[in-house]
């Protein structure tokens, strides 16, 4: 079950907006913990110059002074690289341009603000950018909410939650987070949240679990059932969002798709991924 994935560079991308500075923030931790994994931290901002109305701290010039200042101190040149680009009219916007560029920089992982400038909104929704990022993106996505630091917690580590629902890409995520949560007092929380009629596979969804993570006895994890219930993706959200501080999952991690997409052999953005994005309280790191 526990492959060692090769990790090559982060992607950030940033609009000036207080999300996309909380998903910057939340990249500073990926590479705290696995500095020696990643090569480099690429900040990229798309520049639409009919955009004028926009306030300074939004003008890509403004953007791009903050963000050199920051990484000439924090990392060596070599390390980081910016990548500032005027829209291309080939791209219908600049979030297709964004997902361009993951593919061209061997990207691991793309950081996106949950909201984007225009800040909260009253009825939440995914917003343009990270809904095309969801059905769109080839490479696993961090989606920022809140910006966690290990330090800052009661355990000092990270809670994950991983979704798992017995198809081939929740084994996938799961995957991910043994190879993201690395530090000691990281934990990993496995839970199947069954239809009633689907009860009987918690068994071996337990069975082959504990044959697969055998090996990983480093790892903190542990495999919970939650309440059958015919709406199980609300039984997940609600567990999320339940938990008090000490318990508080960091970082929810879900497959783009399920079980149904790999029985239908197609590929698409789920209902059940879509929701806990929206709904959970924490961020989500969604593997494609």
């Amino acid at each position: 079950m526990s492959q060692l994935i090769e990790f090559k560079n982060l992607l950030v991308a940033v609009d000036g907006s207080d999300y996309s500075r909380k998903a910057y923030e939340q990249s500073l931790e990926f590479l705290e913990q696995k500095k020696d994994q990643f090569d480099q931290l690429i900040i990229a901002h798309i520049t639409n110059r009919n955009k004028k109305y926009l306030p300074e701290k939004m003008q890509a010039e403004t953007i791009y002074d903050q963000y050199k200042l920051e990484c000439d101190e924090k990392f060596a040149h070599n390390k980081y690289k910016l990548v500032f680009e005027e829209k291309n009219p080939n791209q219908p916007s600049c979030r297709e341009q964004i997902i361009s560029l993951c593919g061209q920089l061997q990207i691991s992982f793309l950081f996106l603000g949950f909201y984007g400038r225009k800040g909260v909104k009253e009825q939440r929704g995914l917003t343009q950018t990270v809904s095309q990022a969801c059905y769109h993106s080839k490479v696993p996505l961090v989606i920022v909410k809140n910006v966690f630091q290990r330090k800052e917690t009661q355990s000092q580590g990270f809670n994950f939650l991983v979704c798992i629902d017995g198809s081939n890409k929740s084994y996938k995520a799961l995957n991910y987070a043994l190879n993201l949560a690395q530090n000691p007092n990281d934990k990993i929380t496995i839970c199947y949240a069954p239809t009633p009629d689907k009860q009987k596979f918690t068994r071996t969804i337990d069975a082959k679990l504990q044959e697969d993570l055998e090996q990983a006895k480093h790892i903190n994890w542990k495999f919970v059932e939650l309440t059958p219930s015919y709406n199980a993706t609300e039984q997940i959200i609600k567990h999320v969002n339940s938990c008090g501080n000490e318990d508080q999952f960091q970082f929810v991690i879900i497959g783009n798709n399920g079980y149904r997409a790999q029985i239908e052999d197609k590929s698409f953005f789920g209902r059940t991924a879509e929701e806990i994005t929206i709904h959970s309280n924490s961020n989500i790191i969604i593997i494609t």
